[in-house]
Formats: structure tokens, sequence, C-alpha cells
């Protein structure tokens, strides 16, 4: 894996593990915290964010649901 956004605290009510690493976010490539963070920021307030999560050498989808600002 080339650039990535690694995971090391998490909360099992996300769904995420630790180690956990955002390789794809709103069907793009993510190589830095920068680029999740620009999709991030395109998203509506309520609208629920799909990500790609490589998770022991598997390619993870994980939807997540977005609180109201």
């Amino acid at each position: 894996l080339r650039g990535m956004v690694m995971l090391v605290n998490t909360s099992r009510k996300t769904g995420f593990y630790v180690r956990d690493v955002v390789v794809q976010a709103g069907g793009l490539e993510i190589r830095s915290p920068s680029d999740l963070e620009r999709v991030i920021k395109t998203l509506l307030p309520e609208e629920p964010l799909a990500l790609g999560i490589w998770r022991r050498g598997t390619l993870v989808p994980l939807t997540i649901d977005r609180l109201p600002r």
C-alpha cells in the first residue's frame, strides 16, 4: 500500500478495528489524511460515507452514517 490512513484508536461501535487502513472514501483512492479530509468536506451534513478498509489483506467495504452538524 502506498499512501494510507491507519486507524490506531477505535471504537467497536464504528466498525473499525486497530490497524485498519482507509484506502478508499467516496469512491476515491486515499493516500493521505488530507485526501480523506477533502472527501469528507464534500459531503452533505447527513450524507453517509462509503469507505474501503484494508484489513488483514482484504478490502472491506464500510459505510459510516454521519450525524447532523
